[in-house]
């Protein structure tokens, strides 16, 4: 059950924190985090951790995810001419 709890104040709590912390920038399109949050786990995965939840309700289930699956980067169109030669 507390897992289920850490996984749900992660799922809600990364994009909650990145709309309160686009919020609060300036207006300014270069003060934008080319960041988005993302969701940590697919639907299949998804379907797999419940099942083992309902299947095992006396164990613990972790969902081992990387930090990199709660954020992405968008991709970047306007780079500087100096900054060319270096992004290929």
């Amino acid at each position: 059950m507390s897992a289920m709890i850490v996984l749900l104040i992660l799922v809600v709590g990364v994009p909650v924190f990145l709309k309160i912390l686009k919020l609060t920038t300036s207006g300014d399109k270069d003060d934008i985090w080319p960041f988005y949050a993302t969701k940590p786990l697919s639907h299949p995965e998804q379907i797999l951790y419940f099942r083992l939840i309902q299947a095992l309700p006396e164990h613990v289930i972790l969902a081992q995810v990387q930090l990199s699956r709660f954020l992405s980067v968008k991709k970047v169109t306007n780079i500087p001419n100096g900054l060319i030669g270096l992004t290929d």
